[in-house]
């Protein structure tokens, strides 16, 4: 008891000791990645950096990362040598494409207008006339492409003209509440219903909403279930199935879930899979229960060149803590998410960053959602600085002035990679992305 009393004295006592020029953080090689002074390079050959007063504290490898970890390494290496190789974003293949061709409802196409929907991406421009003919779609296309438009511009219309009836699901909270929101905005004076389903929020608020008949249910898998098997939601009663990131909702292990949804379904529903992959999992999922669909996808040849990637090296965990403070100390560091690969360290990475005089709060599955929804509201509005998140909260996330992401564990996936990049370099904007990696 007497150490862990000293160990939590000196946590709030402990002055901060700068490191000279002259030391770093002991890595074979990086790339040069400075200072303030621009006089340090983190990861040089030159001794590792002792500081005083401050107990030491591990971070190692966690199990997450060793799962084609060298595969993964090797990817964000090519990646930082050759920019061009990683974060995707799809560009219009047709300069010409206006939005006002692909939108007959007017009040849509106002509202669309309004916010600033003026041309047609390419998931939008082969998608809604597909999915006007009722054909169901196979879509493979990442974040960022516009393919939520894609589905919910000719799906709302047939809302408006047939109240047709739309059932959308997605891996996390965080995506559903965005779904939501766009569906908000683009129903704007219309006489559209929405209803989100997720967990977290109240049950009962849920049930009453439901009761109301929307036009479009959006909410997880486990969720969705919960209220089929109260007799909340009749699955038979939609026209349209939506099954929104595909791939990340079978890695997450909702197959069962989904399964179960999808044998329900009507015979004459249209149903459409949006995937950032082609993996064994999503195919398997649409023969067993598309004969015949459409395949939509979007060639990812341009890569975005706001994002600035870098490989930090670090040769000791017991300093691996120190390199991510010195960078957050850095001169134009903004908005940062730092991403780890579990909620245990999410928890605890934020509370040393705090007691270290940072601000930071974390996000990740075990907090409640009016909880998540307070994080990233007081996020973007710079109530605090560093977003510490895993990858599953993390789906969603859209803040468009984050200026650095920070890859504090290596991800488990080369998608995930390109997904957390892409949280920054946003709307515009330039970007920089920070893998930390143990030589």
């Amino acid at each position: 008891m007497r150490n862990r009393r000293n160990f939590r004295r000196s946590r709030f006592d402990r002055k901060f000791v700068e490191s000279s020029p002259s030391k770093s953080y002991g890595g074979a090689k990086s790339n040069s990645f400075q200072s303030k002074d621009g006089a340090r390079s983190f990861g040089s050959n030159s001794r590792p950096r002792q500081s005083f007063n401050r107990p030491v504290r591990k971070f190692g490898r966690s199990r997450f990362e060793n799962r084609n970890f060298d595969e993964i390494i090797r990817f964000i290496k090519d990646s930082v040598s050759k920019p061009k190789a990683a974060v995707v974003i799809a560009q219009p293949e047709e300069p010409g494409q206006k939005i006002n061709d692909f939108v007959m409802n007017k009040a849509l196409l106002g509202n669309l207008l309004e916010k600033g929907f003026t041309t047609a991406t390419p998931i939008q421009a082969k998608a809604i006339p597909a999915i006007r003919e009722g054909k169901d779609i196979l879509g493979l296309a990442n974040t960022g492409t516009g393919k939520t438009a894609a589905y919910l511009i000719p799906l709302i219309e047939e809302a408006v003209n047939k109240r047709a009836k739309t059932l959308i699901l997605v891996p996390t909270r965080e995506l559903a509440i965005q779904i939501k929101n766009e569906i908000y905005i683009f129903t704007k004076a219309m006489p559209i219903k929405s209803e989100i389903v997720i967990g977290g929020a109240q049950m009962y608020r849920q049930i009453q909403n439901l009761r109301r008949n929307p036009d479009f249910v959006v909410g997880t898998p486990g969720r969705i279930k919960d209220h089929k098997q109260r007799g909340n939601i009749n699955i038979k009663n939609y026209k349209n199935i939506i099954l929104d990131e595909a791939d990340r909702m079978l890695d997450m292990g909702f197959i069962g879930e989904i399964k179960d949804l999808l044998r329900e379904r009507n015979e004459n529903v249209q149903s459409l899979f949006f995937s950032a992959t082609m993996d064994k999992k999503v195919a398997a999922l649409i023969k067993e229960f598309c004969q015949d669909y459409v395949t939509v996808e979007i060639e990812q040849q341009k890569v975005t060149d706001l994002i600035e990637q870098k490989v930090v090296n670090y040769k000791h965990d017991d300093l691996k803590i120190n390199l991510l403070e010195d960078l957050l100390k850095t001169e134009g560091f903004g908005k940062t998410i730092i991403f780890v690969n579990t909620k245990h360290r999410a928890d605890k990475l934020m509370k040393q960053l705090n007691a270290d005089g940072f601000k930071t709060d974390a996000l990740h599955g075990d907090k409640s959602q009016g909880l998540r929804q307070k994080i990233m509201r007081n996020y973007k509005e710079g109530s605090f600085d560093h977003l510490i998140a895993t990858d599953v909260a993390a789906r969603g996330i859209d803040v468009k002035d984050v200026t650095h992401v920070i890859n504090y564990d290596v991800p488990a996936t080369i998608e995930d990679y390109i997904h957390r990049v892409g949280r920054t370099g946003r709307a515009g904007k330039a970007g920089t992305a920070l893998t930390l990696i143990k030589e």
